[in-house]
């Protein structure tokens, strides 16, 4: 068993070194220093026959370097004679198009393999999982899809939080990506759910065409008309690496690209003006907002709404500060908060 590591420059065959240590075999004496790499080639063979059946396993080839996928090509092309067995395993969303993995992959295509394709967790497979942990399964199957290690790193962590093992994983991974694909990435973090291809537009430029990169390592799907990270979990953990203060920028950049369409949504206004902490906009968007939720009956988000505006209304005329009053103290009604709603329904009757 052996492994390719995660490293600035990878080990020089360093899955070979692995499977030497502390063995006295032909593979061992090959790696000495010194030795032409060529002898490598050879010894591997010899150890893999030895004692077949012999397996050979190496993890995250994704992380290879070069001389070991060339000893693993040659190896494979004479393994069956050997009466060994190798197993490869990589990350199929790190194999971009002209990855070095795809020359051994190319190379496989002669002998005889069998193609594992590891699939996501189903529906069922994570309601499983859930059974006792309190955790509400769709939303997990939601926000991981289906992912096994973020799936069972959100089931171990508290509700609605990311979890530090997903945050390191997450930023591992975006880290390896260029300057202006992270910055796209920042930008796009801080929108919940999907961004339609026009806001991702006005918001990037001409630095949309960086996200390809994002795209090919797995971390964003492109749908016909938006952009969505692939795991929700990917989202937040980005969002939530950002400074303060630059979360807060990009969400008013958000809201003044909303504001520029005709018929913004309100309460996607509402959100990412209450993340810039934009009173403006909170107190302009946010009564058609709450007007909008309690017309559909969803009164948890109303109250929301209105409780965004509440430390404002001081700047809000009279007359309109007594009507939002008013409707906020039937939302804390709603929400059964009894003692608040009558104090705002006294405070709206002395306006």
């Amino acid at each position: 068993l052996s492994a390719c590591d995660d490293l600035m420059a990878p080990r020089t065959l360093g899955p070979m070194r692995d499977v030497a240590l502390g063995r006295d075999g032909p593979l061992a004496a090959a790696l000495v220093d010194g030795k032409p790499v060529e002898d490598v080639f050879t010894a591997l063979l010899e150890e893999l026959a030895a004692e077949p059946p012999t397996v050979l396993v190496v993890e995250d080839l994704h992380w290879s370097d070069d001389a070991t996928l060339d000893v693993l090509a040659y190896a494979a092309r004479r393994v069956e004679a050997a009466g060994a067995l190798l197993v490869l395993t990589y990350r199929d969303d790190e194999v971009e198009p002209g990855h070095p993995l795809q020359r051994l992959l190319g190379a496989l295509a002669s002998c005889p393999v069998h193609r594992l394709e590891l699939t996501a967790l189903s529906r069922e497979a994570v309601r499983r999982l859930s059974a006792g942990t309190g955790a509400d399964p769709e939303a997990v199957h939601r926000i991981t899809r289906g992912n096994p290690f973020f799936v069972t790193e959100a089931l171990a962590s508290p509700r609605d939080a990311v979890p530090p093992t997903v945050m390191e994983a997450v930023l591992a991974r975006i880290g390896r990506l260029g300057d202006d694909c992270r910055q796209a990435l920042d930008q796009l973090s801080v929108v919940p759910s999907h961004v339609s291809l026009d806001l991702a537009a006005e918001l990037l430029g001409p630095r949309i065409d960086a996200l390809a990169e994002a795209e090919q390592a797995g971390v964003i799907d492109v749908r016909p008309d938006s952009l969505a990270f692939r795991h929700e979990l990917t989202r937040r953990a980005i969002e939530r690496s950002l400074p303060a203060l630059r979360r807060r920028s990009l969400n008013a950049a958000v809201v003044a690209a909303l504001r520029a369409h005709p018929r913004p949504e309100p309460a996607r206004v509402m959100h990412h003006a209450v993340e810039a902490s934009d009173v403006d906009t909170i107190l302009a968007a946010g009564p058609s907002a709450a007007r909008e939720a309690e017309r559909a009956g969803s009164h948890r988000q109303a109250l929301a709404h209105y409780e965004s505006m509440r430390p404002h209304l001081h700047r809000v005329a009279a007359r309109e500060r007594a009507a939002l009053l008013d409707g906020y103290g039937w939302e804390l009604y709603n929400a059964h908060r009894f003692r608040d709603a009558v104090a705002a329904g006294r405070e709206a009757a002395g306006l």
